[in-house]
């Protein structure tokens, strides 16, 4: 189960040992992903004290970046993007404390990686002194960590937001499906209808908004060409036209707000689900913990950084296109028609497959 239980026990050694003596975790956890960088991004060390949880990111090059706690212990950990280290105190966990350090470096290929120091003081008295710990050295699986009160660990987002909704909702759900479908591709592919069923009554109103002001666009239009150089009679004839026909300009964007939190959480839980790491799909999809590149330019497009390209990427791009094409009346907006269709394809193309299979 990749934990173990230890104690640390000093006998009479108060004359040999000054106070105290430190548990000392050193270097970290190795990188072990092709994408140092992504890897790095996620690496982090945590003290949890009395359940409020601190994470220490070593976000500058040649700077050793040091923290300390002093209190209740629940445990301090190092977390990179699919594995923990965590030591739990069993025993004399009050008003111990914990150090945190950390130290970020360059790697060969444009590459990162991060080192942490986490080390748990255990006070040294006269006499017999026994601490007892928990140790976890293993993978981010949420009911695993669960069992061990280890899950405030892991990396689902906005803990008082968005969090919850990933431990509650997303990830007993994913959980639910793949008990009966063993492909975590078509669990995904599952999952995503599911999903887009749920959010249902919320993207109606978006779409309903949407097509409100399609139909008025010709009369929005008439306005403008009525009064090309009046800007204040522009907008009162516009805010009188939207009172006519019942149209909420906005309406469009609250249920989009609302669906935030909902579509963050799938973000975390899709892009740091360590069973999607290695998880075969279907073709040249083997492993959608990373992306599923199909073809490399050989060098890094100017201020994109990108040289590789993502099979789903790009079918999700020609897909938005078509979407875009028949949606799309306005003018005004037609070079979104293009524009968005190749920002997206872009942007994606560095996803993990699992992401980007959700997603298209």
């Amino acid at each position: 189960d990749y934990a173990l239980d230890f104690s640390v026990e000093f006998i009479n050694a108060e004359n040999v040992v000054s106070r105290y003596s430190d548990i000392v975790w050193n270097k970290g956890l190795r990188n072990q992903e092709e994408n140092s960088v992504d890897e790095a991004n996620t690496s982090v060390a945590i003290a949890s004290m009395n359940g409020s949880i601190s994470e220490l990111d070593a976000s500058e090059f040649s700077t050793t970046t040091k923290e300390n706690f002093t209190g209740n212990v629940d445990f301090t950990a190092v977390r990179n993007k699919y594995f923990l280290m965590a030591l739990k105190p069993k025993t004399n966990a009050k008003d111990a404390s914990v150090f945190l350090e950390g130290q970020k470096f360059g790697a060969p290929n444009n590459g990162l990686y991060k080192e942490y120091q986490v080390a748990y003081r255990v006070p040294v008295k006269s006499g017999t002194t026994k601490s007892e710990f928990t140790f976890y050295l293993g993978p981010q699986e949420y009911n695993r960590l669960k069992s061990l009160d280890l899950e405030g660990a892991m990396n689902l987002g906005f803990r008082w937001l968005v969090a919850p909704i990933g431990k509650y909702f997303m990830i007993p759900i994913f959980k639910f499906i793949h008990n009966f479908v063993p492909n975590y591709g078509i669990a995904i592919i599952i999952f995503s209808i599911l999903m887009k069923i749920l959010l249902y009554p919320l993207s109606v109103q978006q779409l309903r908004s949407t097509q409100k002001m399609q139909l008025i666009a010709p009369e929005l239009q008439k306005i403008r060409e009525k009064y090309p150089d009046d800007q204040m009679k522009q907008q009162q004839e516009t805010m009188a036209l939207y009172s006519q026909y019942g149209v909420n300009p906005m309406g469009g964007c609250l249920p989009l707000l609302l669906q935030m939190p909902i579509l963050y959480s799938l973000w975390a839980v899709l892009s740091n689900t360590v069973e999607l790491r290695q998880a075969y799909f279907f073709g040249w999809i083997d492993n959608l913990s990373v992306p599923d590149v199909i073809f490399n330019i050989g060098f890094q497009l100017p201020l994109l950084g990108i040289d590789k390209f993502s099979g789903l990427a790009l079918i999700m791009g020609v897909t938005l296109f078509i979407q875009q094409k028949i949606s799309v009346t306005d003018p005004r907006q037609k070079a979104m028609v293009y524009v968005m269709p190749v920002m997206f394809t872009l942007l994606f193309s560095s996803f993990p497959a699992g992401l980007n299979l959700y997603y298209l």
